[in-house]
């Protein structure tokens, strides 16, 4: 396996064209997400020293969605016409050296799958999204040799990752088939290899040495997240997105439904992270073993008790046998592990329904160490699996 060398082209482009006719091609604003990262990359050494990490631009679609294409365009902006180095057969440590070579410049991996081949070297994309070395042991007692990050990474395939980790350092833009265009699909073929002329020409040239340029980078950067935090927006999230989209908004171009459709992405990317969680995963399941009798009222009752000082019904589990039956469950749906159970009770204790989880209250007239929830403040699913439990009062 070896690496492309980057070949420039100096001559002048229209490049503000070049990102117009990619945009219509892909069918919307992941093109300008796109652009954003190209441009903050050659300035990733500045935005790094700001804000310690650097996003990986992750591009995902089904097959023939046209993800492949789009990175080859994406990659020609840095002067590299490349494929994208497959992640099933390269080793972490030619990932390291590529990331050590290329300065500034973005590395392209491209068919992730979660699967051992791939996912095993997740934890080094982790640790390169803060650029950290990666180190590797040698024949020579008590040495190393060890690789600096200094290139940036996109990733590309058809499965988003599992890895909770991973994916919170990636801008996830998405390909559809149905929503791309064909009218310049030629024309961008055949000129792909002017379009580091933006690179050399714009980034270098006329931002990389100019400390006032940088600077408005930077802060425009630290505005538009600060304006995504104010929306909900996680700080990561916030930030990945920033970084992109700030840079292409104080470079490139200014696009006010740009910003509002990068708020939207942002907001969907929050909402499946939720969906995602553990805790959702583990309601959302124990509410269909309701559903399905598996669990019952050995399991839940509804009550009240003045002792919490509440005007509120609660939700009392018995926890380690309702978590028995959804690891169950979780085995036989996924085939996977559950949710370790303390992980899982130490995430419910960070919720704001959390009453209490070390009292003991009678479930069918057996005594249990009961979990406790307010009912006020539970989420739709917790209030669902409550609905199927009549109330009973203090002391029954």
């Amino acid at each position: 396996m070896y690496l492309s060398m980057p070949n420039v082209y100096e001559k002048p482009i229209d490049y503000l064209d070049v990102i117009e006719k990619i945009r219509d091609a892909v069918g919307g604003y992941q093109a300008y997400v796109a652009v954003g990262w190209v441009g903050a990359t050659i300035l990733s050494t500045y935005i790094f020293d700001e804000f310690k990490c650097f996003p990986i631009l992750f591009v995902h679609g089904k097959r023939e969605s046209g993800k492949s294409t789009f990175m080859r365009w994406i990659m020609n902006f840095f002067g590299i016409d490349t494929e994208g180095i497959g992640l099933a057969e390269t080793s972490q440590n030619f990932i390291a050296r590529a990331l050590s070579y290329y300065s500034s410049l973005g590395v392209w991996f491209d068919e992730y799958r979660n699967e051992p081949k791939v996912t095993q070297k997740d934890g080094f994309f982790r640790s390169a999204y803060n650029r950290q070395y990666s180190g590797k042991g040698t024949t020579t007692a008590f040495q190393t040799k060890g690789f600096e990050v200094n290139g940036t990474i996109a990733i590309s395939g058809e499965e988003l990752p599992r890895d909770n980790g991973l994916f919170t350092r990636c801008v996830i833009l998405q390909m559809s088939a149905y929503k791309r265009s064909r009218k310049y699909y030629d024309w961008l073929n055949q000129n792909a290899h002017t379009f580091s002329s933006f690179m050399f020409n714009e980034m270098i040239l006329n931002w990389f040495y100019d400390e006032d340029k940088v600077k408005k980078v930077i802060d425009n950067i630290k505005n538009l997240k600060a304006a995504l935090i104010s929306k909900g927006i996680s700080d990561r999230t916030a930030e990945n997105w920033a970084i992109c989209a700030g840079t292409f908004d104080a470079v490139i171009k200014r696009d006010k439904d740009f910003l509002r459709w990068v708020e939207k992405a942002c907001q969907e990317i929050r909402l499946s992270s939720e969906q995602e969680h553990m805790l959702n995963q583990f309601w959302e399941d124990v509410d269909y073993l309701v559903s399905k009798n598996e669990l019952g009222n050995k399991h839940f009752f509804v009550g009240r008790d003045s002792k919490y000082g509440l005007d509120a019904d609660l939700l009392y589990v018995w926890f380690p046998a309702v978590y028995t039956e959804w690891a169950v469950h979780y085995r036989k749906k996924t085939g996977r592990e559950p949710f370790n159970k303390v992980s899982i009770l130490k995430n419910i204790r960070e919720e704001p329904y959390f009453v209490d989880n070390n009292t003991f209250k009678r479930f069918r007239n057996e005594a249990r160490k009961a979990l406790v929830i307010n009912l006020n403040e539970a989420t739709d699913e917790i209030k669902g699996i409550a609905e199927n439990f009549s109330l009973v009062s203090d002391g029954d």
